[in-house]
């Protein structure tokens, strides 16, 4: 066949033209010598490519292995995610940490999507599409390491960070927790108990939940030994918070505590053990609702209520229905059961007690729903040191001082946020029911970009994480 001179214009040694389905094809060739048929005989080698008047087009495999070259795939979906509904937070830490504000985003980021440690943070990084939204972000180990000392000197700069989450609040609920540290070269990791009866050198921190915005909205390290009412008016002083409640667990409560946190001037809420005199249960024995203040509804349940005074304090006493009766069926199944500790006579000295809250309260002014309310925002303050310690894995510190705590803990507050406003986002959209903050990232780190000829292009999208996609209104591209 003759081939146009456009087409021969293509061949040279070592190669073939062929003309199939009206293309024109090029192939290598080579000769051999067959034994058998005793002469030279032609072998096809590689295909070259089709024929263009604009050039060869490689095959398609060539094009793939070329592209690959150039190519790089990133997690995007979980990362923009968190940019997109954390652009004030940068702005913020553009302003009060000019030098390490790409740090700290990043950093908080990762940290919230893959609990990572430090030395696996760049990794991380390069790998993730922050990389691209944010560029240039130091995360080697070194660098890293200065940081963390540097910022944790600037804690002026931290409380002016706080500020902008504070304003607005009308009502901080505080509490304390602890995280355990080995650390040899800090002086503030002190031997003291935890609420898990744990006597080890461990860190206190102190964090203010604004029961309104329903995030925390400041932190503070203290010594693992240092009684919590020394630590409470200082932190709030420095918050600049007006509206502060301390808000303690059951086993807080005792006279000197009491007159403690009186001689600081502070608001306290402190729940009750059952089984201490100071409670009048007479009301609840009588059986008679109508000796009691009155009831309100609470996640569509009736809470029925009385108060009283108290040495100038206020005692408050709930009786949820609901729950007595799910706390009587326990005990009785319990005492048919013959768990030790359950008897017919212990179960007829606490049946008054069942499916109640006793609350004392220096807040007489407030009335008895604002006071159970206030009381069960504590269960977002335990979801938040539950979501610090389990979800960011920070029930430990590996920080060598407490100035590197100071930045860490930092981090892992900023974290905090991300995570809350994911949270808030599936309240709004009636969905938390079904997933976590944990579960979207998840799904969403499933959505990857790629890079091909110097061009950003959205993978394949998983059926699961378009419907986050839609949940958080995002516009991928």
């Amino acid at each position: 066949m003759k081939f146009p001179q456009w087409v021969l214009d293509f061949k040279k040694k070592g190669t073939e033209i062929r003309f199939l389905n009206n293309y024109y094809y090029l192939y290598e060739i080579s000769s051999h010598y067959d034994k058998e048929k005793k002469r030279a005989v032609k072998k096809t080698g590689k295909f070259l490519g089709k024929i263009t008047q604009d050039g060869i087009v490689p095959p398609k495999t060539d094009r793939l292995k070329a592209n690959l070259k150039n190519l790089s795939v990133k997690e995007y979906g979980a990362s923009q995610l968190i940019y997109n509904m954390n652009k004030d937070i940068v702005s913020s830490l553009k302003q009060f940490f000019p030098y390490n504000w790409k740090e700290l985003f990043s950093i908080a980021l990762l940290r919230l999507i893959y609990q990572s440690h430090l030395r696996y943070l760049e990794s991380y990084y390069t790998t993730s599409y922050i990389s691209e939204l944010i560029p240039d972000a130091k995360l080697k180990e070194k660098s890293i390491t200065a940081m963390l000392k540097q910022v944790g000197t600037q804690r002026q700069a931290i409380v002016d960070f706080f500020k902008g989450f504070v304003a607005g609040t009308d009502i901080a609920l505080v509490d304390v927790t602890s995280i355990l540290s080995n650390s040899e070269n800090m002086s503030i990791n002190q031997l003291g108990y935890n609420n898990k009866k744990i006597y080890d050198p461990q860190v206190n921190l102190l964090f203010m939940f604004s029961q309104d915005k329903q995030m925390p909205v400041y932190y503070r390290i203290l010594p693992g030994n240092v009684r919590e009412i020394s630590a409470f008016k200082l932190s709030i002083e420095e918050s600049g918070i007006d509206n502060a409640v301390i808000i303690t667990d059951k086993g807080f409560y005792s006279e000197d505590n009491v007159i403690a946190i009186e001689k600081e001037k502070l608001n306290f809420i402190i729940p009750l053990r059952r089984n201490l005199s100071i409670i009048d249960y007479n009301k609840i024995a009588k059986g008679d609702k109508s000796k009691f203040d009155g009831f309100f509804m609470f996640e569509n349940r009736p809470v029925w209520y009385y108060s009283y005074i108290v040495d100038n304090k206020k005692m408050f006493i709930f009786l949820d229905e609901h729950l007595k009766s799910s706390e009587e069926s326990d005990y009785l199944l319990r005492m048919t059961n013959e768990k030790e500790g359950y008897s017919k006579d212990d179960f007829f000295l606490k049946q008054y007690r069942f499916g109640t809250i006793a609350v004392l309260s220096n807040l007489v002014n407030e009335s008895d729903e604002k006071i159970y309310q206030y009381l069960k925002s504590r269960m977002e303050i335990e979801t938040l040191f539950d979501t610090l310690k389990n979800n960011l894995h920070a029930d430990r510190s590996y920080m060598r001082g407490a100035i590197e705590l100071e930045t860490w803990m930092f981090i892992n507050y900023l974290s905090l946020i991300f995570y809350y406003r994911i949270y808030h986002n599936l309240v709004k959209e009636e969905k938390i029911k079904k997933y976590s903050p944990q579960g979207v990232l998840l799904y969403m780190s499933l959505i990857k970009k790629i890079l091909i000829d110097n061009e950003w292009k959205i993978a394949e999208i998983p059926k699961k994480s378009k419907e986050f996609i839609d949940l958080f209104g995002m516009h991928i591209t």
